[in-house]
């Protein structure tokens, strides 16, 4: 499946906002390969965990945002 997102736990609203528009969702704890988007509240700097990137998507920070928004932005940045 090509429009998975990853999204950090605790988001509730924006998951399901996502899952409104069509997305499946996970939890960014889950092992999960290539989603198309990864949404984070920017509250963790190295949320994943990780050293090195080895697929360029897009990162949402959605402190700002509105569930509706964070959909957008995915929309927007996601390469079909």
């Amino acid at each position: 499946m090509r429009n998975i997102v990853a999204v950090e736990d605790g988001l509730t609203d924006v998951k399901q906002a996502l899952e409104n528009a069509g997305f499946k969702t996970v939890n960014l704890s889950q092992n999960i390969t290539n989603p198309v988007a990864v949404v984070v509240t920017g509250m963790d700097e190295n949320f994943l965990g990780m050293q090195t990137v080895t697929n360029e998507v897009p990162v949402i920070d959605c402190r700002a945002l509105t569930a509706e928004q964070v959909v957008e932005e995915v929309q927007r940045r996601i390469v079909h």
